[in-house]
């Protein structure tokens, strides 16, 4: 990869060739981040095939109420949902392995 600069004591373009450092820092900031998202349905299915959902179940159950309604009544999951980032941590759960499963249902 590289760049045109100009030189601006000869007016000509001048091409240069990027370090791996800059195409690293590039590619960094081109590929924005892609949180995937999946129907609950597709979710319980996969963590099912895992013998991991009556686990998953038990773990909500002591996580309150608040916790209760958006496990029961949320359709669409986030892997950034602060629920499922607190149950992988909590349980030591892979989510993106988990959402790998569900999304290939």
């Amino acid at each position: 990869m590289f760049r045109i600069e100009l030189d601006l004591s000869t007016g000509k373009e001048v091409k240069v060739y990027l370090s791996q450092q800059e195409i690293e820092a590039l590619q960094n900031i081109i590929q924005p981040t892609v949180i995937r998202e999946i129907d609950a349905r597709r979710l319980r299915l996969a963590l099912h095939q895992l013998n991991l959902l009556d686990t998953v179940e038990t773990a909500i159950a002591t996580l309150g109420r608040d916790a209760q309604i958006e496990w029961e009544y949320a359709t669409i999951i986030k892997e950034n949902y602060p629920l499922v980032i607190s149950l992988s941590t909590e349980l030591g759960l892979n989510v993106s392995e988990i959402f790998d499963i569900a999304i290939a249902k």
